[in-house]
C-alpha cells in the first residue's frame, strides 16, 4: 500500500528592511526597523552597523515639531512638524523640504535664506546644512527631544 505523506512548512515572510540614512523610518508592519547609517564625506562612503529603531519610537520621531523665531524679528515664526519634511519613500528628513517652507517671503514668516541664515537649535547646536541637521534630528531623538525651539539668526551677525 502506497501512503502519501504531505509535510506543511511554514514560511515565514522575510522582514522589512528599510534603507536610509536616517533613524526616522516609519514601519507600519514591522515590529523594528533596521536602518544602516551611511555618509558621504569627502567622497568617502562609509556604512556603519544596522541599528534597530522600535516602532513606538518611529512613531514618536514622526511627532517630532520644530517652533523657529527670527533672532533679529520674533514675531516672524515658523511651526514645522518633522511628518512635514520627510522625503518619501525613504522616510528621511529633508533639509530642501524645510528650507522651502522656511524661505516663503510673507509678513509673519521667518524668510530662510540659505548662506546667509542659519539655525540654532534649543540654545546650542548650530545648523547650517544638510548634514549637520540630519546630525540634529538624531541627536534630538537619541535624547527624546520632541519639540525644539529654533532660531534663525543671520551669519554676519557672528562677525560683529
Amino acid at each position: 500500500m502506497n501512503q502519501v505523506i504531505l509535510r506543511s512548512e511554514a514560511i515565514a515572510p522575510p522582514s522589512p528592511v528599510i534603507e536610509s540614512e536616517s533613524p526616522l523610518h516609519i514601519a507600519g508592519a514591522a515590529a523594528s526597523v533596521e536602518s544602516p547609517a551611511r555618509s558621504d564625506v569627502n567622497n568617502a562612503l562609509r556604512t556603519a552597523s544596522p541599528v534597530r529603531y522600535m516602532e513606538e519610537d518611529a512613531d514618536q520621531r514622526l511627532k517630532m515639531v520644530f517652533h523657529f523665531t527670527r533672532g533679529d524679528n520674533p514675531s516672524r515664526q515658523e511651526i514645522i512638524q518633522m511628518a512635514d519634511i520627510l522625503d518619501f519613500p525613504g522616510g528621511d528628513p529633508s533639509w530642501a523640504k524645510m528650507i522651502e517652507i522656511l524661505n516663503a517671503d510673507s509678513l509673519f514668516r521667518v524668510s530662510f535664506e540659505e548662506g546667509r541664515d542659519f539655525l540654532v537649535v534649543n540654545d546650542r547646536i548650530r545648523v547650517t546644512n544638510e548634514r549637520q541637521f540630519r546630525a540634529c534630528v538624531q541627536l534630538l531623538c537619541n535624547d527624546k527631544i520632541w519639540n525644539s525651539d529654533v532660531l534663525v539668526r543671520r551669519i554676519d551677525m557672528l562677525r560683529s
